[in-house]
């Protein structure tokens, strides 16, 4: 999850590496299934900007959301 993939990225970041996450939620087929995508894409824009904050905007992390 969204969580993880911070974490991970983490120890790459202090070497100078920026990031940019997806959460890839085509495959919903369902109204339920594509309101998980959205709460997941809620949340990971709330705990990317978190850890984003006092970074210049190009040395912040990003999310890319597609809409489909």
């Amino acid at each position: 999850d969204i969580k993880d993939g911070i974490a991970n990225s983490k120890p790459w970041a202090k070497k100078g590496f920026r990031f940019s996450y997806d959460i890839l939620g085509e495959g919903a087929r369902s109204d339920a299934q594509a309101m998980g995508y959205v709460n997941a894409y809620h949340d990971a824009i709330k705990l990317i900007g978190e850890g984003a904050k006092n970074l210049p905007l190009f040395a912040a992390p990003s999310i890319s959301v597609k809409l489909s």
